[in-house]
């Protein structure tokens, strides 16, 4: 029965499972992060274009679900620029996809996030990080983005590294992110919509799986809160946001080269 209203076997159905709840954790401490794990883990047993427009769903419902809590510590003069340039430029990456090589421009995403994400290992930050960043820093920032989600749906993750190597709080980024990758996502499923991936076994797997990434969220929420009440939580959160960006901009690397 399951394996017909999903197209997938039990044991698929709980590795699924077993994958929500761990990126549910990470989504809920970091602010993002949710579909890179569940879709990195999930794709080499089910087809990303079944996969992904579940995760947008997902995702939007995770952000729903956190919105509340963060809302107050979103920073709206970086997420105005983001949201809007994300939006205008996520078209132009799909179509870079269909007229140059898409391998190699999957590659050079990849490979530009592990070397952003290598220099955030080393504790780097911008030098005038206390000062405030321009607003056309903003916008370039959410143009890249939006190109790198139309090529790699990983736009989120080049403006974490941003958020980092700019110096943003760690209340402030992660509300942020949150925010914004709910706007992206709302954009990305009526992409997905337009271009006939999206049926209703789509919101049938979100659903059966949507218990699973409530439980992984409530516990990175916690995570999140524990570490914020200590004297050190601001160097934690950006040391795990930075391993967190360096493991999934890896992940992305040999999965490329692993598909060539």
């Amino acid at each position: 029965m399951i394996e017909g209203w999903f197209g997938l076997s039990p044991a698929m159905l709980a590795l699924a499972a077993a994958a929500v709840v761990v990126a549910g954790v990470v989504r809920g401490y970091a602010g993002f992060g949710f579909s890179a794990m569940v879709v990195g883990t999930l794709a080499i047993v089910i087809s990303p274009a079944q996969i992904v427009p579940v995760m947008y769903l997902m995702e939007i419902a995770a952000s729903l679900s956190l919105l509340p809590a963060i809302r107050r510590h979103i920073d709206w003069s970086w997420l105005t620029p983001l949201a809007i340039a994300n939006i205008i430029t996520t078209p132009l990456g799909v179509w870079m996809l269909t007229r140059f090589n898409e391998d190699t421009l999957r590659l050079m995403v990849a490979l530009s996030l592990l070397v952003l994400s290598t220099i955030l290992l080393t504790g780097y930050s911008r030098p005038d990080s206390g000062r405030p960043v321009g607003g056309s820093l903003r916008w370039t920032t959410g143009g890249v983005s939006g190109v790198m989600s139309g090529i790699a749906a990983v736009g989120g993750l080049a403006v974490a590294a941003m958020f980092l190597l700019t110096g943003v709080a760690a209340a402030q980024l992660r509300a942020t992110m949150i925010a914004l990758l709910f706007v992206m996502d709302i954009w990305a499923l009526g992409l997905s919509y337009a271009g006939g991936i999206v049926h209703w076994q789509t919101f049938a797997l979100a659903c059966a799986l949507a218990p699973a990434m409530v439980v992984g969220i409530r516990l990175g929420h916690r995570l999140y809160h524990r570490d914020m009440s200590r004297d050190v939580g601001q160097q934690a959160f950006r040391q795990r946001i930075s391993i967190l960006l360096f493991t999934l901009a890896l992940a992305g690397l040999l999965r490329t080269w692993l598909v060539n």
